[in-house]
């Protein structure tokens, strides 16, 4: 048994050496790993209880040419205590606008501080005790740097590409989309994005629809996540190769550059592997219909992230 577990924990290793280390990203909600933290850290800021996240609708429009992305979040909260204010969690964020859905009411105030990284949405009135749902506009960055949003670039024998690909650990999925951005504050999440024609998007869950759109862009929206914690939401985008192969129930994915996949063949042989063996030392299966492990090369700045 020691021998077999060695045999494992190699085979572990063996996935972060993939493709001379990149980026390597399990799309699963279960346990969470060890990512670079923010150059730029704050003092503890916890948000109050007295309003909490249920499940966050996002869908963004990334604009990688100008570093931008637009993006609009519908979040079903409860309330638990009347209030006329809502605090959460913003950074390199621009809301633009703020509404109630189901009453209509746009916000009266809303107030950014860059130094808390916190939004703090005003209305006229008291928000009675219960359910309501915030509908939030917004402008977000494309970082240079592996937190949030961020670009990675590398070269090719047709020259230079791109991909995109987010890193929320411990504190960036506030970069993303304005949220709860505390490992308590579980919700679900339905994630939808625009982008073009060919190129291939990646989240936790499968995806549930694709729709062409007048300008020639394509919009995918994946399946609804488990309740999980908000640094575990992943997206990539970028031109993938992809290499799978189906374990009991789930279906194993290695996704890398067009070009390198073959690279992934071992990774994708030790996950196979591994996610029985894991299944059953923790008894628990595996909660999603699908494991991804995606290199994103030239990530600098972390080794992997288990989301």
């Amino acid at each position: 048994m020691q021998n077999d577990l060695k045999s494992l924990l190699f085979a572990t290793l063996a996935l972060l050496l993939f493709e001379q280390a990149p980026l390597l990203l399990f799309a699963s909600a279960a346990i969470s790993g060890q990512g670079e933290q923010s150059s730029r850290p704050i003092g503890r800021v916890q948000l109050s209880s007295n309003v909490e996240p249920e499940h966050y609708d996002i869908l963004v429009k990334p604009n990688p040419d100008n570093l931008q992305f637009d993006g609009s979040a519908q979040i079903r909260i409860r309330v638990h205590e009347p209030t006329s204010e809502i605090v959460l969690n913003a950074a390199d964020l621009q809301p633009k606008h703020v509404s109630l859905i189901l009453s209509g009411d746009d916000t009266s105030e809303i107030r950014v501080d860059q130094e808390e990284q916190t939004a703090t949405l005003r209305f006229g009135r008291t928000l009675e005790v219960g359910t309501h749902v915030l509908a939030i506009k917004y402008q977000g960055k494309i970082s240079e740097r592996s937190e949030g949003l961020f670009i990675s670039r590398y070269g090719t024998p047709d020259g230079s590409k791109r991909m995109l690909a987010t890193q929320f650990e411990p504190v960036s999925a506030r970069r993303f989309v304005p949220c709860w951005d505390e490992p308590a504050r579980k919700a679900s999440f339905h994630i939808s994005v625009e982008i073009a024609k060919g190129e291939t998007a990646v989240s936790n869950m499968p995806v549930e629809q694709v729709s062409e759109l007048a300008d020639g862009r394509q919009r995918i929206r994946f399946q609804q996540s488990p309740k999980m914690s908000p640094y575990l939401l992943f997206l990539a985008i970028g031109d993938f190769e992809r290499l799978e192969r189906t374990v009991g129930s789930t279906t194993i994915s290695v996704l890398a550059r067009r070009g390198s996949a073959h690279k992934g063949q071992f990774a994708l042989e030790s996950a196979a592997q591994l996610l029985p063996f894991y299944n059953a030392y923790f008894g628990v299966p595996y909660p999603l219909p699908k494991l991804d492990l995606v290199a994103v090369p030239g990530a600098g700045g972390f080794a992997a992230m288990e989301n």
